[in-house]
């Protein structure tokens, strides 16, 4: 069994007490059972499993990436010390084992856990621990914080749950960068152009496929 599957199951244990307390004031939750679990499930990663933002890192405008610890999910797991990279695909990680239907999405470089069932989503920012871990904020919020343009929205680039196959182009857009970062320029550029054939709609693999960009 792996880390994530232990930790899959520890959260399910909790889940029926969880959801009786639901049942008593429902409304704080905007009545909303999949709203109140993936709370729940902020709530284990912060308070049980204690993970936690890098602290060397929290403020910086600019990461150097030298690390594959940083952007891949084993790192978050050994140490519970993340980033934006690898704190939502826990939770994302989580939520799937749960059957629960999580993703990740982007806001233009950033990028966050979302929620979608088809009839409705809703964000989960999954990097504002130490406080109970639950952050939803409205896509109006990720527009203004990440200064997002409406066609990066209609586009599907920014606040859309991707797909599996988009998944994987975003992790080895990850893996590019790592190239990127480490001075590896073919691996990087070979690299972000598979990520974009697999996420063809993200506008930065897309500059990145294109050898644009920073």
């Amino acid at each position: 069994m792996s880390a994530a599957d232990g930790w899959a199951e520890q959260l399910s244990g909790v889940l029926p007490d969880a959801e009786a307390e639901f049942a008593r004031s429902p409304g704080e939750w905007r009545n909303d059972l999949a709203f109140f679990r993936m709370g729940v499930l902020c709530w284990f990663v912060d308070e049980v499993l204690g993970v936690r933002y890098r602290e060397d890192q929290v403020g910086l405008t600019a990461v150097f990436y030298d690390d594959p610890a940083d952007l891949f999910l084993h790192g978050l797991i050994d140490t519970r010390r993340g980033t934006c990279a690898n704190m939502p695909a826990l939770h994302v990680a989580l939520a799937w084992r749960l059957g629960w239907p999580a993703s990740l999405a982007c806001a233009g470089c950033h990028v966050l856990c979302r929620y979608d069932d088809g009839a409705r989503a809703f964000n989960i920012e999954a990097t504002n621990t130490g406080k109970g871990g639950f952050h939803s904020h409205p896509d109006a919020y990720y527009r203004e914080r990440y200064n997002l343009t409406a066609e990066s929205v209609r586009s599907g680039s920014s606040l859309r749950a991707l797909s599996p196959r988009e998944l994987l182009g975003l992790f080895v857009g990850f893996r590019a960068r790592l190239y990127q970062d480490t001075g590896l320029v073919d691996e990087t550029l070979a690299d972000y152009r598979l990520a974009h054939r697999l996420c063809p709609r993200h506008d930065l693999l897309r500059k990145k496929a294109a050898g644009l960009g920073e």
